[in-house]
């Protein structure tokens, strides 16, 4: 029994030296900038942006805020004990990440870094003019438009409601009429008691000749968060649209989406959402000024398709989601797709259709091809929540299905392969309620693929109310071009 233990130990200290041995060759041969490169590339594999820094502190320089603002997280890897390696390590790290967000993001890191440090100590940009209208307090004086979509929850331990300062201002045209408004952007922290994680909205004022005339919170919809890149007129129509980026959860991958807002009259209102491209995509400029003949499109497909002369009811007019652009197979000729609900989808109890509009666009935004797919479901609400991309770089859209009643099944989310021109359904799981979308989509492995945490069984104990209802979990990974259930026990998320 002696001898089999010690030669348990020995193998184990056998292979426990060769692997440090060839750690220490790496490291010895490769160096810190390679280290630090491919650290780099295996994060934006997996779909994360950042920047690293070093140095005895307590707290992250306070330039490194700014960066938060595009979905670029800062991490601290190393205090008061920093060698050559570490230096070199970080150097080449950092260049990689740079050069990815200016690509991926279009954001310039050394221009905001250095936009920071012309701030002055209470955290304003100077401005020529002087004081602007956005720098005074917080107030909200009669007559402002207000559109908030996050109620203020009740007093209740754990929760919290938090409208941040303005962060940054902007002088933009958004109402085309060629004077400029001053723009100033918040974040809204909120939290409820049973919730995981706070959620970050985008709270935008806006001052027409220094008085103040709207505070809106752009609804992030199911995300866990929304950030501000930047304002820009997209379509050459002279006003500038809102550009945000906005994500499920702070530990999926392949989960960030642009979405792009318009000013209509006093607030913003979405006008596509986007995913596996960019706010300066050369296609988005024609799919934007194409968007108003889309509907008639629709409309004269989905007659064809159900051999009816008004599939839309008298008025013609379809429920539909919000639309997405997306390049679904990164050949630069992005999709546009749009969920829609006929009229008669609400009065039939049987063979109930939604349908999918798929169009192709060139890279200039011409629309070449389009098709209609039918989608059975049963009676229910349907939104598509988003997508997601593998790390084989398969698209995938996340649909879900809201059944009426009380039932912890529902919703249910479908989960749809995207490939031109046809939507094929790869998976469907229980329980994706609105507020829990955070915590149901996770990578939990590391592995680059968002693993989905689904209620796998649940338990009404006798006389206990609903909220009492006993839930266990599981969790799905994309496999064999499906999502299966996986053998990972899943705690309570």
């Amino acid at each position: 029994m002696l001898l089999k233990i010690i030669k348990k130990f020995l193998i184990y200290a056998c292979w426990t030296s060769l692997v440090l041995g060839m750690l220490f060759v790496v490291i010895f041969f490769f160096g810190g900038r390679q280290v630090g490169v491919l650290e780099a590339r295996l994060d934006l594999w997996r779909g994360r942006y950042a920047i690293h820094g070093y140095r005895l502190e307590f707290h992250p320089p306070p330039e490194m805020f700014m960066l938060k603002a595009y979905g670029i997280e800062y991490r601290h890897v190393a205090g008061c004990a920093v060698n050559n390696f570490i230096i070199d390590r970080v150097a080449a790290y950092n260049a990689t990440m740079k050069e990815a967000i200016q690509k991926d993001l279009h954001v310039d890191v050394n221009r905001i870094l250095k936009f920071c440090h012309e701030e002055t100590d209470d955290g304003r940009v100077l401005e020529d003019s002087g004081e602007t209208a956005s720098s005074e307090p917080d107030t909200i004086p009669d007559g402002v438009d207000v559109f908030m979509n996050t109620l203020k929850p009740e007093d209740v331990k754990g929760s919290l409601y938090e409208v941040g300062d303005c962060f940054r201002t902007e002088f933009v045209d958004l109402d085309g009429d060629a004077d400029k408004e001053e723009v100033c952007l918040r974040y809204l922290k909120y939290k409820e008691y049973d919730h995981l994680y706070a959620r970050t909205s985008l709270v935008v004022d806006v001052f027409t000749a220094k008085k103040h005339v709207l505070r809106h919170e752009i609804d992030r919809a199911y995300f866990f968060e929304e950030r501000f890149v930047s304002f820009k007129d997209i379509d050459g129509d002279g006003r500038a649209e809102l550009i945000t980026r906005a994500r499920f959860s702070p530990n999926c991958a392949g989960c960030d989406a642009c979405r792009i807002f318009r000013f209509h009259e006093n607030r913003f209102e979405l006008e596509l959402n986007l995913f596996g491209i960019g706010p300066d995509h050369p296609s988005l400029k024609g799919v934007m000024m194409s968007r108003s003949g889309l509907d008639a499109i629709i409309l004269a497909r989905l007659k064809e398709k159900t051999k009816t002369e008004h599939p839309c009811g008298l008025y013609d007019w379809c429920s539909t989601a919000d639309p997405w652009l997306v390049d679904s197979d990164h050949d630069g000729q992005p999709e546009i797709l749009v969920m829609v609900k006929p009229f008669e989808y609400d009065f039939n109890s049987e063979d109930l259709f939604v349908y999918g509009f798929i169009a192709r666009y060139s890279a200039k935004g011409k629309m070449l091809q389009f098709n209609l797919i039918p989608i059975q479901v049963e009676r229910a609400f349907v939104d598509v929540l988003g997508f997601l991309t593998t790390r084989d770089q398969q698209t995938h859209m996340l649909v879900n299905i809201s059944h009426a009643g009380t039932d912890t099944g529902s919703p249910v989310l479908n989960i749809f392969d995207i490939r031109w021109p046809e939507i094929q359904k790869i998976g469907e799981f229980g329980g994706f309620y609105e507020h829990v979308i955070a915590e149901r989509l996770q990578d939990m492995n590391g592995d680059g693929n968002t693993e989905i945490i689904y209620v796998k069984e649940s338990y009404w104990p006798h006389d206990k109310p609903h909220a009492d209802m006993i839930m266990f979990y599981g969790a799905a990974e994309y496999r064999d071009g499906r999502y299966m259930e996986t053998d990972e026990p899943v705690d309570d998320p």
